[in-house]
């Protein structure tokens, strides 16, 4: 019994039961035949089955490629890693508040000059930069396992009074804090960091 097989405008009858991986077995063994009266001691050589055309070329690189399925990895298992338990931070890496002070100050006095007056859209934009640029700068500090939290205030002083004040639940034996007040002219700044142990 024969079955008609159509690849593009050819038609070709293969007996009933042959595919396409039996059809490149006796391509296969018919080219290492060939080679063998030819005198050839080099065996069965894939490569040089290019003049063998039936459709579109097969790839030899595996059997998925072969039978028309390509083969992707699938991804690894999402990678979880055991807890510490740690619940302070070790020798040498609490947070110091000295340096994040130190920190605080360059940042402010290098945007705010001291010729500088209150300008609102100036305060807008200059406040959240202020910001990141502190808490890149605490990142560089490499306090390991440290969330920090940045508050910048900038606003007017008119013979007015403001009265400002914060207070957090957390652990004093390793989250701590540190702050920088400036004022020039009319204007005054006050910035604010908040360190917190990651447990």
């Amino acid at each position: 019994m024969l079955v008609c097989k159509e690849e593009g405008h050819k038609q070709t009858w293969l007996p009933a039961g042959y595919t396409m991986i039996g059809k490149l077995k006796a391509m296969v063994k018919k080219a290492s035949i060939s080679e063998t009266e030819g005198g050839s001691t080099m065996g069965p050589n894939l490569r040089r089955m290019s003049h063998f055309s039936f459709g579109r070329r097969p790839s030899m690189a595996s059997r998925g490629s072969i039978s028309g399925t390509s083969y992707t990895k699938p991804p690894g298992p999402k990678v979880r890693y055991e807890n510490t338990y740690r619940f302070t931070p070790k020798d040498g890496e609490k947070f110091k508040s000295s340096k994040a002070k130190e920190i605080l100050k360059d940042v402010v006095t290098s945007y705010i000059n001291k010729n500088e007056t209150y300008d609102p859209n100036m305060c807008k934009k200059s406040a959240p930069t202020m910001c990141d640029i502190i808490q890149e700068k605490l990142k560089d500090l490499q306090f390991p396992r440290y969330k920090y939290v940045v508050q910048v205030l900038m606003g007017q002083s008119s013979d007015q009074c403001l009265r400002s004040t914060s207070r957090c639940l957390w652990n004093t034996n390793t989250d701590d804090f540190a702050e920088f007040h400036y004022a020039v002219n009319d204007m005054f700044v006050s910035a604010t960091v908040y360190a917190v142990f990651l447990e």
